[in-house]
């Protein structure tokens, strides 16, 4: 009897980030994060990532290619940002594009 594993189909998951660490410690190590999210996207599992650009709380958004949103959170473990409490609160949740493209 031969059984395969099956995979379950890639979704597209908003991560919000939550920025509450110190500025210092954020400017120090943005350029590690920022290298982080570019071997992410290279290897096709960021779609896109940016700060919010207002005046309420900071944070950022990153659009995550994966399984789950479980599997989002994970892949994004090891954040320098993360790493050094930088970011204090994150969530994933499952998001549909219906009109437009970011693919």
């Amino acid at each position: 009897m031969t059984t395969t594993t099956e995979r379950l189909p890639m979704a597209l998951f908003a991560v919000t980030y939550v920025y509450g660490g110190s500025a210092e410690a954020l400017t120090e190590h943005r350029p590690a994060h920022r290298r982080f999210l570019n071997e992410l996207e290279a290897a096709g599992d960021l779609v896109a990532a940016g700060p919010y650009d207002d005046d309420a709380d900071p944070g950022a958004l990153l659009l995550i290619n994966a399984e789950s949103a479980d599997a989002a959170l994970e892949l994004l473990l090891p954040d320098p940002l993360l790493i050094e409490q930088v970011i204090t609160e994150r969530s994933a949740r499952p998001w549909k594009v219906t009109i437009g493209s970011v693919r």
